[in-house]
């Protein structure tokens, strides 16, 4: 009876962070349809669509990572992307060049640190957060 009652528990959760990572493939799939706007208008209409987008897909991340009680792994060349997680690690060449945590950051000031790593990381510096 108790592992019935655990294992329906246990599916519960896994249909309820299905539906908010497919919630999120919904908002990530039409972020990404903004892009013949952007070469028209300059890019503004199409980034504030995107970032409420990721909004709305970093709400539905959350929820399953909640439901699941899990980390979510995501690799991305995107810092904006990037900026929405809590850790990056920064792999360069295979191998792993630094790791940064959000902290107590909000998701703006991670961007422009995710971005400084990356330049350094591009012109060949080493790591140092």
């Amino acid at each position: 009876m108790m592992l019935d009652r655990e294992r329906q528990e246990a599916i519960d959760a896994g249909e309820r962070a299905l539906d908010s990572l497919y919630g999120a493939r919904r908002e990530l799939a039409s972020a990404g349809n903004w892009g013949l706007v952007d070469l028209f208008g300059g890019g503004l209409f199409s980034t504030f669509a995107k970032h409420s987008k990721m909004d709305d897909a970093q709400r539905y991340m959350e929820q399953a990572k909640r439901d699941l009680g899990a980390t979510i792994f995501m690799v991305t060349h995107d810092s904006f992307a990037a900026s929405y997680t809590e850790r990056v690690l920064f792999i360069r060449d295979g191998k792993l060049w630094g790791e940064m945590l959000r902290g107590s950051n909000d998701r703006k000031t991670f961007l422009a640190r995710i971005l400084a790593a990356t330049t350094r990381m591009e012109e060949g510096d080493s790591y140092d957060a």
